[in-house]
């Protein structure tokens, strides 16, 4: 029978990492008295490789024969396996001063409470890359953690003082712990959905830099689906505040609509390859007519811009008739009339652009329009029509 007799939850010996375990510690010695050093190590390599502990305890005993319960906490990283000469290897040492003997009690620590193979070792956290190695403030004994508790406190294996563990730079996350960052930025319901699969796949490693990764991936998804929610939501209900209406055989836009009266009728044309819309020639003026969408007026109308693409066609003037504040205007303001251009006979397309200060728009123009552009004998083409409006509590 062994000296000293060692046991995981009553004969266990592989765990989840970080897996709390109870230690059971049996002595039958030839002595009462004795110091028990117990450790936990992993050794990297083959039997020879270094032995780093990861705790730390001193057990003084005053019997001859007895036991001693301890709950532990296992460490959540690297965790086990073997590859060829090459492999990480845990185990539980209780060394004792007077026998000057170690004893040991193999175990592994992996997911589902076993070691990692061959296809996943690029993905196991390794002896050699992912230590920080740094000194006792009170001993100067060296101490090797790892990265992923840096920031942490640990005590010295030698003196027992309590030190910092230096927040040096941290392991590299995997390709899906970082993807899941990046969805969750730019498509954040997928992001969500990969952070958290992540964060659940590494749940019992929680220091892990994918549990914190997925983490974050997760929350970003979550807070950036929100943004656009908002966001959507925002662009939904903001008052519209511009409209354009494009003339041919089928009128698209929005915000301005054309309508025809007796002494307003068009046909679509097409001139120089442009479908638009041209006045039918009639003796006496002719008016293309436009009534303003109401959502455009809820909020006032401190200012209004007007934009045309017309086609110079003849030498005629153009002028613009809008219902207006201006009571002393033709009709009490419904017709008030702005000498806006000359048509040169230039056959081509031309742009002009129109401020109003006084614009009333309540649909009081024949049926139902708002302005009207105005033309004698009926030679006038447009193709755009583009408005503008600055409510009054913008002004």
């Amino acid at each position: 029978m062994s000296a000293i007799d060692l046991s995981l939850n009553g004969g266990q010996v592989a765990f989840w990492p970080g897996e709390q375990v109870q230690l059971r510690i049996g002595w039958n010695l030839p002595h009462s008295q004795d110091v028990l050093e117990l450790s936990v190590v992993w050794r990297s390599g083959n039997e020879k490789g270094r032995e780093l502990p990861v705790q730390y305890l001193h057990l003084s005993i005053e019997e001859a024969a007895g036991e001693w319960l301890q709950v532990i906490h296992l460490p959540h990283e690297p965790y086990s396996f073997e590859l060829g000469e090459f492999g990480i290897c845990w185990e539980i040492q209780v060394r004792s001063r007077a026998l000057e003997e170690t004893f040991r009690l193999p175990i592994v620590i992996g997911p589902e409470s076993r070691g990692i193979n061959a296809q996943i070792l690029e993905r196991s956290i390794t002896a050699t890359e992912n230590l920080l190695r740094f000194s006792c403030v009170d001993c100067g004994s060296a101490i090797s953690v790892f990265r992923a508790v840096a920031g942490d406190s640990c005590q010295c294996p030698q003196c027992g003082v309590s030190n910092l563990i230096p927040d040096q730079i941290r392991i590299k996350p995997s390709k899906s712990a970082l993807v899941s960052v990046i969805l969750g930025l730019i498509v954040p319901p997928v992001g969500m959905v990969c952070g958290y699969l992540i964060r659940t796949k590494n749940r019992h490693t929680p220091k892990s830099t994918d549990y914190r990764w997925g983490t974050s991936g997760a929350i970003l998804g979550v807070a950036m689906s929100l943004v656009f929610m908002l966001l959507a939501v925002w662009l939904l209900t903001m008052p519209l505040t511009s409209g354009e209406l494009r003339l041919g055989q089928e009128m698209a836009g929005e915000g301005i609509v054309h309508v025809e009266f007796s002494d307003g009728v068009t046909e679509v044309v097409e001139i120089g390859g442009v479908v638009c819309r041209r006045l039918v020639p009639v003796q006496g003026p002719a008016y293309f007519y436009f009534a303003v969408d109401p959502e455009l007026k809820t909020n006032g109308l401190s200012r209004v811009f007007i934009e045309l693409d017309y086609y110079d066609e003849k030498y005629i003037p153009l002028d613009l008739d809008y219902d207006s504040t201006d009571s002393s205007a033709t009709m009490e303001g419904r017709y008030k009339r702005m000498d806006i251009s000359d048509s040169l006979g230039l056959n081509e397309w031309h742009t002009i652009s129109i401020e109003l200060g006084d614009a009333r728009f309540e649909n009081r123009q024949n049926q139902g329009a708002d302005f009207r552009i105005a033309t004698e004998g009926g030679e006038l083409a447009l193709k755009r029509v583009k408005i503008k409006v600055i409510p009054t509590s913008e002004d």
